[in-house]
């Protein structure tokens, strides 16, 4: 059912002006409601040709109201380097107080290995976003944000968390694990970041990849998808 509604949300700090003529993207964000807001930092809405764009490309046949709300958080990531903040793509995770992202293309087992923290370590593991968090960086500190967008399996909660480091996931029969520069897997790594199309973001955007880089540590985890993969890259990161 059509809207044609305004409603407003906090996203790592900043107040969002989300415009959207279907109920889904309201009912995605509700836990990151807020009111009325006389000058948010930016405004997110999209257009009909956009909704059938995203339809075009999608293979499963998908309602408008989920296109739209696709459409609205890519709107949203496009604008978000001009705020020092950046869409990154992996499973975000908290331990501690800071926080620990693995990444990988789809379907390399990112969900499952932080699934298996939470198996492993319990209560001791926050899951802050699945899929698609928010970097937001503030001098030489990276915080990982949560969202409401956190993958078709939904793990996330609203949270945040000084970010220690970047884990690259490779499939393996064996589980090794190692701290490498980012120049090793630069190509793999600026894959993961959202590139806005506008130019001034895109410069913007590029400016931010590198200030992370050179923020956080980076490993390469390869591994198998068992108990002692997330053993070794906790020991590995966490030390104890």
């Amino acid at each position: 059912m059509q809207t044609n509604k305004v409603f407003y949300i906090n996203l790592s700090g900043l107040a969002i002006e989300m415009r959207a003529d279907y109920e889904f993207a309201e009912r995605r964000c509700k836990d990151y409601l807020i009111g009325a807001c006389d000058s948010p930092s930016l405004v997110a809405e999209v257009t009909r040709e956009q909704i059938n764009a995203e339809k075009l490309v999608n293979e499963q046949a998908l309602s408008d109201g989920y296109c739209e709300d696709i459409c609205l958080y890519r709107a949203i990531a496009e604008q978000l380097p001009l705020f020092d903040r950046t869409v990154f793509h992996g499973a975000a995770i908290e331990v501690g107080g800071r926080g620990y992202i693995f990444t990988a293309p789809s379907g390399t087992g990112k969900t499952t290995h932080i699934s298996l923290w939470r198996q492993a370590f319990g209560d001791k593991v926050r899951i802050i976003n699945g899929d698609k968090p928010i970097l937001r960086l503030d001098g030489e500190r990276v915080d990982v944000c949560s969202t409401p967008w956190m993958g078709k399996e939904g793990l996330g909660t609203i949270s945040e968390a000084p970010l220690d480091a970047i884990v690259l996931l490779k499939r393996s029969s064996e589980n090794k694990m190692t701290k490498i520069a980012p120049s090793e897997c630069f190509s793999d790594l600026v894959k993961q970041f959202y590139l806005p199309r506008e130019s001034v973001a895109k410069l913007k955007a590029i400016e931010i990849v590198d200030r992370v880089l050179k923020s956080v540590s980076v490993y390469l985890l390869e591994c198998n998808m068992s108990l002692e993969a997330a053993q070794l890259s906790y020991k590995t990161l966490i030390g104890k």
